[in-house]
């Protein structure tokens, strides 16, 4: 039996990549490519889709913290104390497990 920890895991988390995954589970891509359409034009599940997307962006990013009486603004990852963080790294980690034992079958390093 093997265990891993992951260091620092909020802030390596990369939120952008973890909420195109999370569109793409909830909003399989349209067939008839509405994205690059204007927004009167698109099917309801492209509204939604870029809706959300708005809300998890703004939801984490740009996050603000205060350090020795000074202000900061987070670059990288997702904020720790952030609503959002524990569910998005949650996610991505889910994602990375599953990948990555995907990619150990097909070896046949595991069963």
């Amino acid at each position: 039996m093997i265990s891993f920890d992951v260091v620092s895991l909020f802030t390596n988390v990369p939120p952008t990549f973890t909420i195109d995954y999370i569109l793409d589970q909830l909003y399989p891509v349209c067939s008839t490519n509405c994205l690059q359409l204007s927004k009167s034009k698109q099917c309801v599940d492209c509204k939604r889709r870029i809706d959300f997307q708005t809300l998890l962006e703004i939801a984490t990013s740009k996050t603000h913290f205060s350090f020795n009486n000074k202000r900061y603004v987070q670059h990288d990852g997702v904020a720790m104390g952030a609503p959002l963080a524990p569910i998005i790294a949650d996610i991505f980690m889910a994602y990375l497990e599953t990948t990555l034992m995907d990619e150990l079958i097909s070896l046949g390093v595991c069963e």
